[in-house]
């Protein structure tokens, strides 16, 4: 009975391992049928796909599938509307140059006409320049003159009050020379000097003092400078 017992589960297990495996070959045979048939499914449209649309083709590039409509339109209505959109179309850049051309003289004889004011002005600007240029060279000229004339004058008057003030000093010299005795002029730097004479500075410094009164009795005279 054990024995019995132990083959029969193990029976059983086969069995159910057969009926397993028979359910997995299936399944795969299922799937292997399917892809295969999808496949050939979509192999046979895209040639069936291309057959058709090379068959249409064919057929219309042999002219057995053109409609009355189509082909009037194409032998007679789109040559005809070519030719005169081609026609339009050279007649408007004819047109178009003309203007073109029009506008090109038009705009040279504006340019001409520019240049020529544009000289006029310059030439305008240039004589106005020119006058303005006489006006202030004459004006700095007679302001020169003026300015000559009164150093002349100042320089006459100068003059005329140097001799006036030798003569003062001459008739002064003279009337005193009866009274004041005669004194001796000597150097500050001389050791020789006396208290009988008038000590003054000589050489280079008393040259200098010389030439500075002379240039401010210059200066005095003339302020301008």
């Amino acid at each position: 009975m054990e024995t019995q017992r132990v083959e029969a589960i193990r029976q059983r297990r086969t069995n159910e391992t057969e009926r397993r495996n028979l359910q997995q070959r299936t399944a795969k045979a299922t799937k292997i049928y399917t892809h295969q048939k999808v496949v050939a499914r979509q192999i046979t449209k895209q040639f069936l796909k291309m057959f058709k649309n090379n068959s249409l083709r064919s057929l219309e590039e042999q002219g057995l599938l053109r409609r009355p409509f189509t082909l009037g339109l194409h032998t007679d209505f789109l040559p005809r509307l070519l030719r005169q959109v081609e026609f339009d179309l050279n007649r408007k850049l004819l047109e178009v140059e003309q203007i073109d051309n029009f506008l090109s003289q038009s705009l040279r004889d504006k340019s001409e006409l520019h240049k020529e004011a544009i000289k006029v002005e310059y030439k305008r600007r240039a004589e106005k320049k020119r006058v303005q240029e006489e006006a202030r060279k004459k004006a700095a000229e007679d302001k020169a003159e003026r300015k000559r004339v009164r150093a002349e004058l100042r320089e006459k008057a100068r003059i005329a009050l140097f001799f006036h003030n030798v003569n003062t000093l001459t008739l002064a010299a003279q009337e005193l020379h009866d009274y004041t005795p005669a004194l001796k002029v000597y150097d500050v730097r001389d050791p020789q000097g006396g208290k009988d004479g008038i000590h003054v500075i000589g050489g280079f410094p008393g040259e200098l003092i010389i030439t500075f009164t002379c240039l401010l009795d210059y200066i005095l005279a003339n302020p301008a400078n």
